[in-house]
């Protein structure tokens, strides 16, 4: 059974909507990020421990996971060539291009384990690429 609690946008020109309580039949959301397309289909990304997922709605009451395949991982690469790795990345959102309407950045929460095993957290912005023939964004 699905639960979708959503927020009119603002300004109606707007393609954001705010969701929460969103469950699928394969897997618990948390922290779902909810968009409607031009086409006027919504998707959704969201995390599940340390799994980032992908799913879609032509009403936006019945969704359907795209795959299993990571929308985002834990291991971010960064300048030089190194890659940091994440204990957590949560909260997914998604910054759109004015003029195109395509993802430009992602936004997370997102945490490390230092050397010294202290816990620090911070907010993480990655360009978004897309990959063409499924709107995934790496």
């Amino acid at each position: 059974h699905t639960h979708t609690h959503t927020v009119p946008p603002r300004d109606q020109r707007s393609q954001f909507l705010t969701n929460v309580n969103v469950g699928l039949a394969c897997s618990t959301t948390q922290d779902p990020f909810i968009w409607q397309q031009p086409d006027g289909t919504m998707h959704m990304i969201y995390h599940n421990g340390p799994g980032s997922y992908h799913a879609f709605s032509a009403d936006g009451s019945t969704w359907t996971e795209h795959d299993h395949l990571p929308m985002f991982s834990t291991d971010v690469a960064v300048g030089g060539g190194a890659t940091l790795t994440l204990k957590r990345r949560e909260r997914p959102e998604l910054v759109f291009d004015p003029t195109s309407g395509a993802p430009v950045l992602l936004l997370n929460g997102a945490s490390v384990d230092d050397s010294a095993g202290v816990y620090r957290a911070f907010s993480l912005v990655q360009h978004v690429r897309d990959n063409g023939s499924t709107g995934r964004s790496t």
